[in-house]
């Protein structure tokens, strides 16, 4: 026992079993390579300092009822931490401890060094106030329970627990592959720098990033609440990495997943800083919004990557990246700067209201819920390379002035489509109509695209959805016009027919007038061969200028026999096929059948034909 240092000893106190007692109301430096195993008891009032040089190391254990001061350069290590006193620390205290210690007082007192639990557990149940680095080994439990300052980095690989603590946490940056007990506390890395493999545990805590460095989690955090991510700081969820438990996302700084391993899913992204971004790279980002609509001001930028809304309502900044856009069913994701997008599923609502500039373009469009659609708001579609089928609505019932263009591939229009400034369909690409389908304004097919199916063109408000046909119209089952139809000089109307039943083959139902060029191909299909006698209504218009100037069956060219009359070979059977084209406001074209069974019976049938001809001019005059 000690009971009145003032002095520093530079020797060794050894023993195989004693110990030391410092009492009294000084300070009794120790500088030298203690040997002594027996317990260190420092009562109230008296100070022991752990100077430069000194080690108390193989003490079974230190209990601080006085003041442990740590100002050794090189750190200090301990034995089971015990008492309700105050522990400076000048410098870094290591603690190896057996079980579960507990000290009560006063650990740190505002110094600038650090705490390293090498082994066992700690508990902190007084006030923690220092600057320097915490580290936990793993296997080892530390566990604060008063009022919490930490400044120095939190190096993590056993158990941080603050659950119970007094405050929220703030430290500069974590590290480890350990477990941190938030409890109901928030945990702030204000300065970060490093990776943490381990796991970020809450029930109502959340996390805030800040500084300007980055925090790599590549474990699976279980944290519910929010995850705050300021201005110049970084949050990355690296390779295993997952935040999805956090209640929301608030990126004013930057998120970057493209490190992740594949889909990373988080909750209720909001943002306010205009200048923030999410970085996807290949990655796909699945948010899942609840209540309100949320608002994020930032960009969401990649490669390969895509974005998919779950639910909720969603309002994004820039956007730049050509993987998937999904927009689940029931949620709306609305888009409110410049748009680059790769294929966009739209299940749900998909606004480009927002969008910079006139145009959108989408790498393919489809669904699968006829509630969904896309939002135009006046802007154009472009879609670049069509595969699939869209299901919902473009333009919904707004009656947008935009338009649509089908650039490439084979794209299924199955629902509603309100947009006004009409469909054009270009070289290479094709757009089928279901039954179901309709377009409230007209189609332009150039030379090339193809525009089939049946449904609808127009209604009865829009009477000037007109068709324009420089390539290909195939109506499989009657489609309606609204409008006009013009096929041009490149232009071929292909017809399939299966039958004599009307329901057996396609057509067109003009509710305008006919400009009638190009080629006219029909198809006998489904082993349908025709007989003589047999009539297609496949035409019927108000009013009708020209005709076709070719006739092709299966796309091989008939001969020209008379004005409107053509001889051709259906099924190895010469057949003479005549077109009855009737004007006026009830006008129509109806091809009738005439069979030649033999080439010498062909003069005799001549006459006949000659007869159906000067019909057909009787009937168009």
């Amino acid at each position: 026992t000690v009971s009145a240092p003032s002095s520093t000893f530079s020797g060794a106190i050894n023993s195989t079993g004693g110990g030391l007692t410092v009492g009294g109301s000084g300070t009794l430096t120790l500088t030298g390579v203690n040997g002594y195993t027996g317990a260190t008891n420092i009562t109230s009032g008296g100070t022991l300092a752990i100077g430069t040089g000194g080690d108390i190391s193989t003490s079974s254990g230190v209990a601080v009822a006085g003041t442990l001061n740590v100002t050794n350069t090189s750190g200090a290590t301990i034995n089971n931490l015990t008492g309700a006193g105050t522990v400076t620390l000048g410098q870094t205290l290591t603690a190896n401890d057996t079980g579960t210690q507990t000290f009560s007082g006063n650990f740190g007192n505002g110094g600038s060094g650090g705490f390293d639990l090498n082994s066992g557990n700690q508990t902190l149940s007084g006030t923690v106030n220092y600057s320097g680095t915490t580290t936990i080994a793993s296997g080892s439990t530390l566990k604060m329970t008063g009022p919490v300052t930490l400044g120095g980095a939190l190096a993590d690989s056993g158990t941080f627990n603050v659950s119970t603590a007094n405050n929220d946490i703030s430290v500069s940056d974590l590290s480890g592959s350990g477990i941190v007990t938030l409890g109901g506390k928030n945990l702030t890395v204000s300065a970060p720098s490093s990776t943490f493999s381990g796991a970020i545990n809450s029930t109502g805590g959340g996390l805030t990033v800040g500084g300007s460095g980055t925090l790599t989690l590549t474990g699976v955090n279980g944290y519910t609440g929010a995850t705050n991510i300021t201005s110049g700081g970084t949050l990355a969820i690296g390779l295993g990495g997952s935040i999805a438990s956090s209640s929301g996302v608030a990126n004013n700084g930057t998120f970057d997943i493209s490190a992740a391993t594949g889909n990373v899913g988080i909750n209720n992204l909001t943002g306010t800083n205009a200048s923030a971004g999410i970085n996807i790279g290949g990655n796909t980002l699945k948010i899942t919004d609840t209540g309100a609509a949320k608002s994020y001001l930032g960009s969401v930028t990649g490669t390969t990557g895509g974005l998919e809304l779950v639910s909720g309502t969603q309002d994004i900044g820039n956007v730049s990246y050509s993987g998937l856009t999904t927009v689940d069913s029931g949620s709306a994701l609305r888009f409110n700067g410049t748009a680059s997008l790769g294929a966009v599923v739209a299940n749900g609502v998909l606004s480009v209201t927002g969008v910079t500039g006139n145009t959108v373009t989408f790498n393919s469009l489809t669904s699968t819920d006829a509630a969904g659609g896309v939002v135009m708001g006046g802007k154009s579609i472009v879609i670049a390379n069509a595969s699939g089928t869209f299901a919902g609505s473009l333009a919904f019932n707004n009656n947008s002035a935009g338009t649509v263009e089908i650039v490439s591939g084979s794209q299924t229009f199955s629902g509603t489509n309100y947009y006004k400034g009409g469909t054009t369909i270009d070289s290479g690409a094709s757009l089928y109509l279901t039954s179901a389908g309709s377009l409230q304004s007209g189609v332009t097919v150039k030379n090339g695209g193809t525009f089939s199916g049946s449904g609808t063109v127009g209604n009865s408000t829009f009477t000037t959805s007109n068709v324009v046909n420089d390539g290909t119209v195939s109506p499989n089952d009657p489609m309606t016009i609204y409008g006009t139809f013009t096929n041009n000089a490149d232009g071929v109307l292909s017809i399939d027919i299966a039958g004599t039943n009307p329901a057996d083959y396609g057509g067109l139902t003009i509710l305008g007038s006919a400009t009638l060029g190009g080629t006219l191909n029909i198809n006998f299909t489904g082993g349908f061969t025709p007989t003589q006698g047999d009539s297609f209504n496949l035409l019927t218009f108000i009013g009708v200028t020209g005709d076709f100037s070719t006739l092709t069956d299966g796309g091989t060219a008939c001969t020209l026999v008379s004005a409107g009359t053509w001889q051709c070979n259906v099924a190895g059977t010469d057949t003479i096929l005549t077109e009855i084209l009737t004007g006026g406001q009830n006008g129509s074209l109806v091809l009738q059948v005439a069979t030649v069974p033999e080439p010498s019976s062909i003069v005799l049938s001549l006459s006949g034909i000659a007869a159906l001809a000067a019909a057909r001019r009787r009937r168009r005059a």
